[in-house]
């Protein structure tokens, strides 16, 4: 049978199983806490995940509590698929199965703010919960059962008790707390008048009318109490959970936020990747077009350099061959000059011998009787002229002219300056024959009397010297 929790008071649900072991069904309790989680009473094994499913739609259960030990029915099951601890009588965590079980006080404040109520009788280590909201209701395990209407509400049965002399002592306990439901773990639960009912079972336990006012007045103040508690406890509850809702958007808005800025920094990240891939393409191609631009550059080095250097080859080429040439005009041209030379020196020896050796023969001896003036010397100048016209049509007898050299070294100084008073006039007969010859014959006639005159003026020196 699955499990099917009803709330059958405020904020307490109850679902029932049937037992084989006993052979009739029980009840099990859940009360929220007001946190939103709940503590499970005497709760029955899950027979599936959706047992466990709806239980958790009301609340994560923190705790189990056990009336008795004998109500250990599903508590190990829940405690290994929740991981939640169980908790029972003090006394009775030894006679437990499972281990680990923590004990409970007598009149302890436990989880969902329940009260336990140590209530021997049934068992030793019975334990009723008492909650305090909602005008009361109180949690009875073996101690009082309902199982029909018509034996109605009742004591458990002495052959099923381990303590009959202490049942009914612990009834007048529960009776004593103000309560208006009574939740039974054995029967129906009474949800109106639940105490009334306790008492007129208990009927030796009568008050006097002012002893009932009283204790109706204590009853009615300690509801009012447990009622503020409760709905302050639903106020902290509420603005706990108002604070809760505020720190979940908070904390939603803040995970946006990071989210947005963990997607901005990965979208920048990105575009910097995409910039910078971008970049170095773009350094990578500038590098590549510096690289064609300085290797065509240093192709076009190259060849200029090799059409420099052809053309530097080209003209050494050319400048060996003019040198060649030059050198071959030049020898041609020294050849010509050394024949030219050679001929004109040929010319010349002859030539000097002629014109000197005739003045002095013949114009030794007027130059010791006649001491004439600077004007006669002019006149012989005019009349000498004639002369050297004459030395040059002679120019074949060269031997005759030989033969009369040697007689210039025997003449004295007087006759040496007579000759070259003589020699002067030549140049008047050069220009003489100027005249009457061209003008390249002339330039050449003109050249020949000027080297006779040097050549005369070194031999008339070398004549005085060997005087």
């Amino acid at each position: 049978m699955p499990i099917e929790p009803k709330e059958v008071f405020i904020r307490v649900y109850r679902w029932t199983t049937f037992l084989e072991e006993l052979g009739r069904a029980v009840a099990s309790h859940l009360v929220v806490t007001p946190d939103n989680g709940c503590v499970l009473i005497d709760p029955t094994a899950p027979a599936s995940a959706a047992d466990v499913k709806a239980v958790l739609a009301i609340g994560k259960p923190k705790a189990i509590l056990l009336t008795n030990p004998a109500h250990e029915w599903g508590a190990s099951k829940w405690k290994q698929k929740l991981n939640i601890g169980v908790r029972v009588f003090k006394e009775a965590t030894s006679k437990l199965r499972l281990r680990g079980a923590r004990g409970i006080k007598d009149d302890e404040q436990l989880p969902a703010r329940l009260r336990a109520l140590h209530a021997p009788g049934a068992h030793a280590s019975e334990v009723a919960f008492y909650v305090p909201w909602g005008g009361g209701a109180m949690i009875v395990g073996s101690a009082l059962v309902n199982i029909s209407e018509t034996h109605g509400l009742g004591f458990l049965p002495e052959d099923w008790c381990e303590d009959p002399g202490s049942l009914r002592t612990s009834v007048k306990r529960i009776y004593e707390w103000p309560f208006e439901a009574l939740l039974l773990v054995h029967g129906e639960p009474i949800l109106k008048g639940a105490r009334e009912r306790v008492g007129r079972l208990l009927d030796t336990t009568r008050l006097s009318p002012a002893l009932e006012r009283l204790a109706k007045r204590a009853r009615e103040k300690r509801a009012a109490a447990a009622l503020a508690a409760d709905e302050k406890v639903i106020a902290a509850k509420k603005k706990a959970e108002e604070k809760a809702k505020a720190d979940a958007a908070k904390k939603k808005a803040a995970e946006k936020k990071k989210a947005a800025a963990i997607r901005e920094a990965e979208r920048k990240k990105v575009a910097a990747a995409k910039k910078k891939a971008a970049n170095l393409k773009k350094r990578e191609a500038a590098a590549e077009r510096k690289r064609k631009a300085a290797e065509k550059k240093r192709a076009a080095l190259e060849k200029k350099r090799a059409a420099a250097a052809r053309k530097k080859e080209a003209a050494a080429k050319k400048k060996e061959a003019a040198a060649k040439k030059k050198a071959a005009a030049a020898e041609k041209k020294k050849k010509a000059a050394a024949k030219k030379k050679a001929k004109a020196g040929a010319k010349k020896t002859t030539k000097p011998v002629k014109k000197k050796a005739k003045p002095t023969k013949k114009k030794a001896k007027p130059t010791k009787k006649k001491a004439a003036p600077r004007k006669k010397a002019k006149a012989t100048k005019k009349k000498a002229a004639p002369k050297k016209v004459k030395g040059k049509a002679k120019k074949k007898s060269t031997p005759k002219k030989k033969k009369a050299t040697p007689k210039k070294k025997s003449a004295p100084k007087k006759k040496a300056k007579a000759t070259k008073k003589k020699t002067a006039p030549k140049k008047a007969k050069g220009k003489a024959k100027k005249k009457a010859a061209p003008k390249k014959k002339a330039a050449a006639k003109k050249a020949a009397p000027k080297k006779a005159k040097g050549k005369t003026k070194k031999k008339a020196a070398k004549g005085r010297r060997r005087r």
